[in-house]
């Protein structure tokens, strides 16, 4: 199967968004940008706020259509595949790293973290920061939501795309009222706008149309994910080198869980895909016949 074109714009916005969620881990500093009605906002979170909105733009751009229950459910899957394989070998990674930190976990815990709901817990994800298998799975949480809602998003903008943009603006102003913070918050309703917006710019086509033929950046936009994911197990890890970790192991690691992720995404597909055979073979056919 050909390869979708990459936007260049897009993949370098992802690897810029990385850099800033990893200057704000590694270096411990927490530099603060004044947005207006939103008092500031940390550069890690407008790390988060560009994959927010690199996500929105990127499916759209995609061209995911949805004629029935069919397309939307299929949308869910690969979602699903995309996501979870990714967080639950970053679990098995930080427990190879620190074998001790399974004894650290509670019934409870483990639920939220294998389900990636951490992002709803905050009582368990606050305090309990360090002993998490990885507290950066809280975004598998966090976008799944975006990516439940988006076949009704992309057909509220394909029939009015500037109504649209607005109620998510209000929804993500009134939501952060409603949760008394600014938008240094973690839940997703205040981020809304950001990916509606990544949906609406490619809806009308209001982007840098140059397609990404350079291989090495496709590579680093790939592994940016991977090293999100990646980062706060490596720092849990007690090693103090702000560089090392930048320059070593972090991508390291990242790139070892991205080929890992890669190769079991191919063995889920071959899976499904031969069950799915089967079940249209001797279920659905059978019962159509009748």
């Amino acid at each position: 199967m050909e390869p979708k074109p990459r936007l260049l714009a897009f993949d370098i916005m992802r690897i810029v968004a990385i850099l800033m969620v990893l200057d704000q881990h590694l270096t411990a500093k927490c530099l603060m940008i004044v947005i207006p009605g939103y008092d500031y906002i940390s550069i890690g979170k407008l790390g988060v706020i560009i994959f927010v909105f690199i996500s929105g733009a990127v499916l759209y751009f995609s061209k995911n259509e949805f004629h029935n229950l069919r397309d939307v459910l299929n949308f869910y899957y690969k979602r699903i595949v995309r996501l979870y394989p990714a967080m639950y070998l970053s679990y098995i990674l930080a427990i190879l790293l620190r074998p001790e930190i399974i004894y650290q976990q509670t019934v409870t815990s483990m639920i939220i973290q294998l389900t990636g709901t951490l992002i709803y817990f905050p009582e368990i994800l606050g305090p309990n920061w360090g002993t998490l298998l990885n507290p950066m799975s809280y975004f598998i949480g966090f976008i799944m939501v975006y990516y439940i809602v988006y076949p009704l998003i992309v057909t509220l903008i394909k029939k009015s795309p500037y109504i649209t943009m607005f109620v998510s603006i209000m929804i993500s102003m009134i939501s952060t009222l409603y949760f008394n913070e600014n938008i240094n918050s973690s839940m997703p309703a205040p981020y809304l706008m950001f990916f509606v917006f990544g949906i609406y710019i490619s809806h009308l086509g209001l982007y840098i149309k140059k397609i990404n033929n350079d291989k090495n950046i496709v590579f680093l936009s790939d592994l940016s994910f991977y090293v999100f994911l990646v980062n706060s197990i490596m720092l849990s890890t007690g090693a103090a080198n702000a560089l090392v970790f930048l320059y070593t192991l972090i991508p390291l690691y990242a790139y070892i869980l991205m080929r890992v992720d890669i190769l079991f995404n191919r063995e889920i597909d071959k899976t499904l895909s031969s069950l799915f055979i089967w079940f249209e073979i001797n279920v659905f056919n059978k019962c159509t016949e009748h």
